[in-house]
């Protein structure tokens, strides 16, 4: 049975090799083999280790393990004088309630790794000794007869698993390739045959795959561009700054939120946004002084050293970042550090989204930011619902309370307009001034002048 006693070959998840190497692991024996050990200490609740055991020669070989006797890979009993010998003799599942009292036993190799009572079931594949299944334990008398029922009932399909998985394994092999060669090789006939085998054994894997494809193609082929929506001061009309928006095109264009979800779910979203980001920035020589750019990051993203290497080379003094809640953040200390150094240089932080989620108001207490962005479901309709109010009304008195300013983003009516203002709310974005658009028509166009203020 090829493969068995290869080392355990595990997927990384969302890495650009996921789908090849997952193929590798559905067909690989061992990782077959170690899903089950683990899986029986789960179904016999009394089980302290678990334990497949392959037949070679003259001996069973513990291949795979786990509990307590995870550290006996490599272990070999006689097939002559051990338990598991005597139960692919006899093709019936056994038991030894107390090995220090039974003959059957190795009892030596019981010593050794600690066991004084286990059960033991035959695998068989085709009328051909695969090896058994043990399940043990440190203690006399562990296991039950419901037990031995529950293993030998799962012999037949245990063993038709792993010799299903090794036959399947040499197919792969055959069709592709060793594992090695498989992962490394950029032929186009081994990718397309990749492709087919991963959309039918791992349709998930597969389509993330896809999705990873897609995602580098549309990078590499600059299928994006920015742009612009004007963020303004209230009680003046004067533009401090603009909001960077990405929009993809060509065979790319679909709404810009579905392609950072995809992106995050495939572990590519710090790599999207980032250069996303990066195409947002060769803009700013082009906008008027003093005026900010504000672009969008995620936690991921504004640890990564690319993020830090492309804000360093543009103006970070002009620059505004806003932390985005597309996922938890699990180190604060990891992104507080790496705020830091930005901010150090002159980068401003803004929360977005604020009032979304929760997670908005944790990075507000933890991050202490310069600006907060109100979420357009909190701004939408203020001036008609009272507990919009209050919420909005609550998030301007804190953000005077630590000298944080408080941007409002989606404002649509003169009414949400006004309503902010009795809230000392100084700045604000949305359709009602301008709906994003190029750098040069926002430059040519200026902007809607919605509570007569001459907007400059």
């Amino acid at each position: 049975m090829k493969g068995f006693l290869q080392e355990e070959v595990t997927a990384t998840p969302n890495h650009p090799e996921d789908a090849y190497r997952a193929i590798v692991d559905f067909a690989d024996p061992l990782v077959v083999m170690q899903r089950i050990v683990r899986e029986s200490l789960r179904l016999i609740a009394t089980a302290e280790g678990a334990s497949v055991e392959v037949l070679a020669g003259d001996y069973l070989v513990y291949t795979s393990c786990a509990g307590s006797i995870a550290s006996t890979v490599g272990l070999k009993v006689k097939v002559s004088d051990s338990l598991s010998g005597l139960a692919l003799k006899l093709g019936q599942a056994l038991y030894a309630e107390d090995t220090e009292a039974d003959d059957r036993v190795d009892l030596q190799a019981c010593r050794s790794i600690g066991i004084r009572s286990m059960a033991v079931v035959p695998l068989v594949r085709h009328g051909e000794d695969i090896g058994v299944l043990k399940v043990a334990s440190s203690f006399p008398a562990a296991f039950f007869p419901e037990d031995i029922e529950k293993l030998s009932c799962l012999a037949e399909f245990v063993s038709t698993v792993v010799g299903a998985a090794s036959e399947l394994e040499q197919l792969t092999e055959d069709l592709l390739g060793p594992p090695r060669r498989m992962m490394s090789s950029n032929n186009t006939k081994n990718a397309d045959l990749r492709r087919f085998i991963g959309s039918v054994l791992l349709p998930n894997v597969a389509h993330d795959e896809e999705t990873r494809e897609r995602i580098e193609r549309t990078i590499a082929r600059h299928n994006f561009g920015s742009v612009f929506q004007p963020i303004v001061q209230i009680d003046t009309g004067e533009r401090m700054g603009v909001e960077a928006l990405t929009r993809f095109s060509g065979d790319a264009a679909e709404p810009p939120d579905r392609w950072f979800a995809a992106a995050q779910s495939v572990g590519m979203g710090p790599t999207l946004e980032i250069a996303t980001m990066g195409h947002a920035l060769k803009q700013l020589i082009n906008i008027p002084q003093p005026w900010k750019m504000a672009v969008n990051l995620g936690p991921e993203a504004i640890t990564c050293k690319d993020a830090q290497t492309v804000i360093e080379r543009s103006d970070p003094q002009r620059l505004i970042v806003e932390l985005t809640e597309h996922i938890a953040v699990d180190d604060y200390s990891l992104l507080r550090s790496s705020l830091q150094l930005l901010r150090d240089s002159g980068v401003l932080l803004a929360i977005d989204d604020t009032g979304a989620g929760f997670s908005s108001f944790s990075h507000i207490v933890k991050l202490s930011p310069d600006i907060i962005k109100l979420d357009i479901g909190l701004t939408r309709s203020i001036d008609t619902d009272p507990i919009k109010r209050s919420l909005a009304g609550a998030v301007a008195r804190f953000a005077d309370d630590i000298g944080a300013c408080v941007i409002a983003e989606g404002v649509e009516s003169i009414g949400e307009l006004r309503t902010l203002m009795e809230f000392g709310i100084t700045h604000a974005q949305g359709f009602l001034f301008s709906r994003p658009q190029s750098l040069e028509e926002l430059m040519n166009t200026g902007i809607h002048d919605p509570l007569n203020v001459q907007m400059k």
